[in-house]
C-alpha cells in the first residue's frame, strides 16, 4: 500500500487564511484549527471546485461583515417594508 499523499499547496492555503483569521480576532485557537482542517480537507480533494468554494464563501464573508448596520438595516428595510405595510 503506497503512503498517502500530502498536498503542501493545500496546507500552505489553509495555513494562511487560518492565521489570518486568528490575528483577526474573528477565529479562536480551537477555530483555527477546525477552520486548518476542513480547508486543507477541501483543497486536498482532488475536485478543486470544493476549496475554491470554501475560499470564495470565506472571502465573501470577510467583505460583508465589513458593511456597517446601518446599510444593511436600511437594505432590510426597504425589502420588507412593502411587504408588512
Amino acid at each position: 500500500m503506497a503512503p498517502a499523499s500530502l498536498y503542501p499547496g493545500a496546507a500552505a492555503i489553509s495555513t494562511l487564511l487560518s492565521i489570518q483569521g486568528l490575528h483577526k480576532g474573528s477565529l479562536s485557537t480551537s477555530g483555527a484549527i477546525a477552520a486548518w482542517l476542513v480547508g486543507y480537507a477541501h483543497l486536498a480533494n482532488p475536485t478543486k471546485v470544493f476549496g475554491v468554494g470554501l475560499i470564495f464563501f470565506y472571502l465573501a464573508g470577510s467583505r460583508v461583515t465589513k458593511v456597517s448596520f446601518r446599510l444593511c438595516d436600511s437594505v432590510f428595510r426597504f425589502l420588507f417594508q412593502r411587504r408588512l405595510s
